[in-house]
């Protein structure tokens, strides 16, 4: 993430100050072979290209650009500020100046200025949201979010390791040599190391558990006391082989054949077939799956008999069809279906315009889901049971029966449910220790921590 997020800064900052540089290439790009190239009344020189696209420059430091979608830009120089202005035809804006100064303004008005000063090397980007990211020519780089959270990364050229640390004490480094390393909150360590002699990368988790992978395709695994659980080998023949330390074994092949045996010796195989497009896998019982590339599919029992069958149209539609006679079907336009063995039918319709998916059960209810988090349903005569909202600013979602009662859910893992009186009949807390607390309103409780332990007291 380190490098990766240094080199996005840097990015922006060239995007922007090359965009003129870019524009200029358009004009003589070969890609966009010239048909024909006049010139104005104003002394323009325009180019119409043979793709539909159009661009000119003009003797007053003016140019524009409009692509095969009609898409327009207009860049005007100022020699007195030594800026260009792009202006463009849905709205954004951007701009660049000699001195390595540059700003951005999107569709939605929202701005980012960028400044460079030589003095320190250094280029600071400045958001409209409050967030804030800088890169220097020593290669260290900082981020800071909307919420203040600063992050700071340092490049050493003696050892060549940058090292990331972060506002809650976490910290990151990588180096040329491919090692790196992280450090949580809570300072547990784990960290990677490359042998180039051997090929291989090993990987050291905080616990003292181990795993490696290397060139030639081989690895292994190790727990905490250093006992192989895991060891994967490449062959000859294109195949590489996982085995486990119960017995287990997995493999796959440059060919598309794979295997897999549990620890009790059963074998599942699958090969592939280039030619018809399909791969079949043969369970250790005799059953069989066939999937095809154009999206048929079906499945046999150990008997030989057909117990599925899945097909594609082509109106991007694919249609499972199983033993029993029920059904189920899904489209490239988010709509589906279920049918069951008795021919009751439930039907789900997408609305990309609401960002809503509407199913339709078949005894007339319905459900209703969207994309914002809400949600509700109707019984068979139309009536709301329940209904579900979403407050992003509290990061809570409520749902609402007919009756009045009400569960709630947080993401900071809090919730509570309350009687159709209003009277909350249990709450649940999330602290600071990892830990789940669900107290009712009869006096018992229930907890469950993220390290495994939980604990019940009745009322």
């Amino acid at each position: 993430m380190g490098p990766t997020g240094n080199m996005t800064l840097r990015r922006r900052l060239l995007v922007t100050s090359t965009a003129f540089a870019l524009f200029a290439g358009l004009l003589a790009s070969p890609a966009a072979a010239q048909e024909e190239s006049t010139t104005d009344e104003n002394g323009c020189t325009v180019f119409n290209n043979d793709d539909g696209s159009q661009s000119g420059t003009c003797p007053d430091n003016t140019s524009w650009y409009v692509d095969t979608e009609g898409r327009r830009s207009d860049i005007v120089r100022d020699d007195a500020t030594g800026c260009s202005t792009s202006t463009n035809s849905d709205g954004s804006e951007s701009g660049w100046c000699d001195d390595g100064n540059s700003w951005d303004i999107d569709t939605e008005g929202r701005r980012s200025d960028t400044v460079r000063d030589d003095a320190t090397g250094c280029s600071t980007r400045t958001n409209s949201n409050g967030s804030e990211s800088g890169w220097c020519d020593d290669g260290s780089s900082w981020d800071i979010d909307t919420e203040g959270r600063r992050s700071d990364t340092v490049r050493d050229d003696a050892t060549g390791c940058s090292t990331r640390t972060n506002s809650n004490g976490s910290s990151s480094g990588w180096c040329d040599d491919g090692s790196s390393w992280n450090i949580d909150t809570e300072g547990r360590r784990s960290g990677e190391t490359r042998d180039d002699a051997t090929g291989c990368t090993i990987r050291t988790n905080a616990d003292g558990s181990q795993n490696a992978w290397c060139d030639d395709g081989s690895g292994w695994e190790a727990d905490a006391n250093g006992v192989r659980t895991s060891e994967r080998t490449r062959d000859e023949a294109g195949c590489t082989v996982n085995r486990n330390a119960d017995g287990s074994e997995s493999g796959w092949c440059d060919d598309g054949s794979s295997w897999w045996i549990d620890s009790d010796g059963r074998r599942n195989d699958t090969v592939r077939d280039d030619d018809t497009g399909c791969s079949t896998e043969t369970r250790w019982d005799g059953s069989q799956q066939v999937s095809c590339d154009d999206g048929t599919s079906w499945e046999t029992d150990a008997d030989g008999n057909r117990t599925s069958e899945q097909t594609r149209d082509e109106s991007g539609c694919s249609v499972r069809t199983n033993m029993d006679g029920s059904e189920s079907g899904w489209c490239d336009d988010g709509s589906s279906w279920w049918i069951d063995s008795d021919g009751r039918r439930n039907d789900t319709v997408r609305d990309d315009d609401t960002g809503c998916s509407t199913e339709t059960r078949w005894d007339g209810s319905q459900q209703v889901s969207c994309d914002d988090g809400t949600s509700w349903e109707t019984d068979a005569d139309g009536n709301r049971t329940s209904e579900q909202t979403r407050d992003d600013a509290t990061g809570c979602t409520i749902r609402t029966n007919a009756d009045g009662s009400e569960s709630g859910w947080c993401d900071d893992g809090s919730g509570w449910e309350a009687d159709a009186n209003g009277v909350r009949t249990s709450e649940r807390t999330r602290d600071e220790a990892g830990c789940t607390v669900n107290r009712n309103a009869d006096g018992s409780e229930s907890g469950w921590c993220d390290d495994g332990s939980s604990w019940w007291i009745d009322s």
